[in-house]
């Protein structure tokens, strides 16, 4: 009885020394602002040709921009998007949506042929979004094959590739098999802590607005100040 006790107390502390230092860790959008962390965007061809002449560089530092799905889909707005958004000097990144329906080798390989090789642009991103890693009955093929991807495009590139994902996913799946960066995507109005445990770019809404773009847009911050992502992205 005794030990019960005891194990009862203990696990009460631990559970609200993580409460406390959850809570503590986290950071509102406003407070986001305050402390100058860098703002970025994330398109793709939903958002259709956009006016990038227009949008806000003063407030827009880094540009995120869809570039393949699988081995063979091709975002029909890439070349564009990247072409044009290089050309006004934002920071980019292209991003690749991982499935399951193809082997990790030739997803790097469909990324390889249309993300140009560039020393101050991002690390290609790998987007596990559309995965329900619930479902998927073989865990070890997951892994394995996002593995291969990873690797594909680090040896290509040279720089390791940031996962975007949310936080289940990253503890659940990447934390214990990948030592890479992140890119979260969590819509609620505090930041993810797993930020805090790593410098890492936070989706914060994908119902922002933005001059030059039609519609709703992602948003997204990087959890420190300009000279702090340069060094992040490389």
């Amino acid at each position: 009885m005794k030990n019960m006790i005891k194990i009862t107390i203990a696990l009460f502390c631990l559970i609200s020394i993580y409460l406390y230092g959850k809570t503590n860790l986290q950071l509102t959008i406003k407070e986001y602002n305050s402390k100058n962390y860098i703002q970025g965007i994330d398109v793709s061809h939903y958002q259709g040709k956009i006016n990038w002449s227009k949008i806000n560089k003063s407030k827009i530092k880094f540009v995120i921009i869809k570039s393949t799905e699988g081995k063979n889909n091709k975002d029909k707005q890439f070349k564009r998007n990247w072409s044009e958004s290089r050309k006004r000097n934002f920071i980019v990144g292209a991003y690749h949506r991982f499935t399951l329906k193809s082997s990790g080798k030739s997803q790097a390989k469909n990324f390889i042929n249309i993300v140009p090789k560039s020393s101050n642009s991002m690390p290609p991103l790998i987007d596990i979004e559309n995965i329900n890693i619930s479902k998927v009955k073989d865990k070890t093929i997951f892994i394995k094959e996002l593995k291969i991807l990873e690797n594909e495009l680090y040896k290509h590139y040279g720089k390791k590739p940031i996962f975007y994902l949310n936080e289940y996913n990253y503890y659940d799946y990447i934390i214990n098999n990948f030592n890479n960066n992140i890119w979260i995507y969590d819509h609620s109005n505090t930041s993810p802590v797993t930020l805090n445990h790593k410098k890492g770019i936070w989706q914060y809404t994908t119902k922002g607005r933005c001059s030059g773009i039609n519609g709703y847009i992602d948003m997204n911050y990087f959890n420190g100040n300009l000279s702090e992502f340069k060094k992040f992205i490389q």
